[in-house]
């Protein structure tokens, strides 16, 4: 997948994760997720484009570390999750449910995407 495509799709899954959760709760009439649901969004919109970044040039370089370097992306990837999580949770005051919410469904939709879309790109080099 190149990475035009990839940046693409990444928006695409963006706005999808942006209009679901203005459907639910324009639909519920409750308030499911906290107000920083899009900063969430923007923030692992932008840390897979990095871990993407980093694994297709990883890939390029070298073929034959390429399990070890996509898992390399993927920890970093947690890691920094979880900073970032740390810190918000350190600096406000919110509903805990709305932000386990809120932080981890774009979180695992993003770890999918990415792991489908880097598992495209070894296919490729496999053959």
């Amino acid at each position: 997948m190149s990475l035009i495509r990839f940046l693409l799709w990444s928006a695409f899954i963006a706005l999808i994760l942006f209009s679901f959760g203005e459907i639910i709760e324009n639909i519920l009439h409750k308030v499911i997720f906290i107000d920083a649901y899009p900063m969430f969004i923007l923030f692992f919109f932008f840390i897979t484009m990095l871990s993407y970044l980093i694994c297709a040039f990883g890939l390029k370089k070298s073929a034959d570390s390429s399990v070890f370097i996509m898992l390399g992306s993927v920890v970093v990837k947690l890691l920094l999750s979880m900073v970032f999580a740390l810190i918000f949770i350190y600096g406000n005051r919110f509903d805990k449910i709305g932000f386990l919410i809120s932080f981890f469904l774009p979180y695992f939709v993003y770890s999918g995407f990415e792991i489908y879309s880097l598992m495209y790109n070894l296919r490729a080099l496999k053959k």
